[in-house]
């Protein structure tokens, strides 16, 4: 009714799948059998706004070990 040139035949329709933790919080941590992995998943769209300081704080556990973010709510033990 309002856009009749678009009522022509579907074409194509592709679902846009992302992750999503059950508490929908980011997961940012250390693998809990190594330090030598750090784990993130800053889920989808929504991490890509907050990227710069995602990615600061991948940088900060890699070099430093820790990070002055205060990261506890996306750690892998947090009650989700």
């Amino acid at each position: 009714r309002k856009m009749p040139a678009l009522d022509g035949e579907l074409l194509s329709c592709v679902s846009c799948l992302y992750t999503l933790t059950p508490d929908e919080h980011f997961l940012i941590d250390f693998h809990p059998r190594s330090q030598a992995v750090i784990l993130a998943s800053p889920c989808s769209g929504h991490g890509f706004k907050f990227c710069a300081v995602v990615g600061e704080i991948l940088a900060d556990l890699a070099h430093q070990g820790s990070t002055a973010h205060d990261i506890s709510l996306f750690r892998l033990a947090r009650p989700a």
